[in-house]
């Protein structure tokens, strides 16, 4: 009682506000109170989008990781995004430690791109242990697509994991490759008989 809650604009003055300050940048010091200060993950989620819609990535990814941070999938991947563009390694392996199946599938994208194939793999391999079929698929194709006949065949005798995840396409590749290599009629038994448990074509 007594006191003022708030105030209502005028239509009129939000119309010439919108128009005219649509394209007018803020000053760093407001960006960096927004960082600061906004703590509602919806808000951080929004101004995040706002700053990258302004090529100001400095305030967008703080913002994006605190909408990501309470499971905001959206903000989750643009985040990895952003950092896969920018080559932050450090930061999508912290996004991949938590459980973040694009940060990881960016990190392996980074590290096969750099040349660090054991690298790109881990990333993989560590995600699709954990269940992620996405995962196991983009580590089976890494591996058919440098031609590691032998890492495949591992991967065949993952046992529970992996393996039953995506035993149909691990058996393609594996055909594939013997395929390229010139082996055709071992594809070819690979193809009507399928594959021993250790990752070996079966002849029975």
């Amino acid at each position: 009682m007594g006191q003022v809650a708030g105030y209502t604009v005028a239509d009129y003055l939000i119309q010439y506000a919108a128009q005219e300050r649509r394209y007018k940048r803020l000053p760093a010091s407001i960006w960096d109170a927004l960082v600061s200060h906004v703590q509602d993950p919806g808000d951080a989620a929004r101004l995040a989008d706002s700053a990258e819609g302004r090529l100001l990535y400095r305030y967008a990814i703080p913002l994006y990781r605190r909408a990501a941070a309470v499971g905001d999938r959206t903000a989750a991947a643009r985040l990895a995004r952003l950092l896969g563009e920018r080559g932050d390694l450090d930061g999508l392996r912290a996004r991949a430690a938590v459980g973040d199946r694009d940060a990881a599938a960016r990190l392996a994208d980074l590290l096969e791109r750099r040349g660090n194939l054991d690298g790109a793999a881990q990333v993989l391999r560590a995600r699709a242990d954990a269940g992620d079929r996405f995962s196991a698929s983009r580590l089976a194709t890494l591996l058919e697509r440098h031609g590691d006949l032998d890492g495949l065949r591992v991967l065949a005798d993952a046992g529970a994991g992996i393996a039953e995840l995506i035993a149909e396409l691990i058996a393609e590749l594996i055909a594939d490759l013997l395929i390229n290599q010139g082996r055709s009629e071992e594809a070819s038994r690979l193809r009507r008989f399928g594959l021993n448990p250790d990752g070996t074509v079966s002849s029975v």
